[in-house]
């Protein structure tokens, strides 16, 4: 009787994945996921400066605001002669007509920004970044004059690419 018997298998056959095929997935995987971290690092970014857009805008407003209300207690524009007053900041706060100069598009110009009394340095409230925030106050003249006050903040880095957010107002 002839048995048909199979021959046994070689042992030097394993089952899994070998080191090349494991390297070769790991490398694959890798190529995927460099887009995603891209992207995830780009969003971190803007996000970023979109908080520091908010911070700036703020200081812009506040400013502005705390300057009008400051004016408006007064029953008629001053010019020369307004009060100075502290703000939330401890800082001092000039009220005259004065501070940057304004370009002619009437925006701050920022090489005359360093006018004691109408500039200081605040830090953001979300992102405890220092911003530079710099304001101008014009009086119009003639029976129902004004104050215009423009105010604009920027990062203080200023190697930093930052638009400054700016703020126009008129006491009524």
């Amino acid at each position: 009787m002839s048995r048909n018997l199979v021959p046994p298998q070689s042992s030097t056959r394993r089952a899994g994945f070998s080191l090349l095929e494991t390297m070769i997935a790991m490398v694959v995987l890798v190529l995927a996921l460099l887009p995603l971290a891209e992207t995830l690092t780009r969003t971190m970014s803007s996000n970023l400066h979109q908080t520091q857009r908010e911070d700036a805008m703020y200081l812009s407003q506040q400013q502005a605001e705390q300057i009008l209300q400051q004016l408006q207690q007064l029953k008629t524009p001053c010019s020369g002669n307004c009060p100075s007053f502290t703000d939330i900041n401890s800082k001092t706060v000039q009220t005259n007509d004065g501070g940057a100069t304004l370009t002619s598009a009437g925006d701050i110009d920022w090489a005359t920004c360093n006018v004691t009394g109408y500039n200081e340095v605040a830090d953001g409230y979300q992102t405890g970044t220092p911003f530079h925030v710099c304001w101008n106050i014009t009086t119009t003249s003639g029976t129902n004059a004004v104050h215009l006050i423009t105010v604009a903040t920027r990062l203080n880095d200023t190697s930093q690419a930052f638009y400054p957010a700016e703020v126009h107002v008129a006491t009524p």
